[in-house]
């Protein structure tokens, strides 16, 4: 059994049935996303923050681009690790360690991208909000030390000029925190 935090439209979703057939429940805080869902099955509208599920419900956890929407990422982990039985995963955006990549691209996200998707036909300032959520988060070194604080790390990643991060981890026993 498999929950998507933040689902979205369950992109995510879409794609793990691709692999396997295992039951899945989307959970999204917009109902117009669960509403427009790309797959078909169980769909709960709610928030990632207070997630309304018994513990150790659900296989795999997984969230893709949500979490750095959250203004408590480590309430956010401690609630997916709570409903998991075995395995967290998921990528969100993050902030390099680097002054220079930071610099580059928190210019990159305040000026280059929302004019680039306005050529695609975009509303520009609907891309701005991404440069507010990236100025406001921590570092990823912050974020991996959390991580391996809350969870068995099996993969912490950096991915595009350490913007992004992969997690894949596991659930710890509830006396090694």
């Amino acid at each position: 059994s498999v929950l998507d935090v933040a689902s979205g439209k369950g992109e995510l979703t879409y794609v793990l049935r691709k692999f396997t057939h295992a039951y899945s429940v989307m959970l999204d805080y917009s109902e117009n996303m669960l509403r427009h869902s790309l797959v078909e099955g169980d769909r709960i509208q709610g928030s990632f923050d207070a997630l309304p599920f018994r513990d150790n419900s659900f296989d795999l956890v997984m969230s893709s681009f949500a979490l750095h929407a959250s203004d408590n990422v480590e309430a956010v982990v401690r609630e997916m690790e709570r409903v998991s039985r075995h395995v967290l995963a998921f990528i969100a955006m993050g902030k390099p360690d680097s002054v220079w990549k930071r610099a580059y691209v928190g210019f990159y996200l305040h000026y280059v991208m929302p004019y680039i998707a306005a050529l695609g036909g975009a509303k520009a300032s609907d891309y701005r909000y991404i440069y507010y959520i990236f100025r406001r988060l921590y570092t990823n070194s912050y974020y991996r030390q959390l991580f391996s604080r809350l969870l068995n790390l099996r993969v912490y990643k950096e991915l595009a000029l350490n913007l992004f991060y992969f997690v894949v981890g596991e659930k710890r026993g509830g006396d090694e925190r």
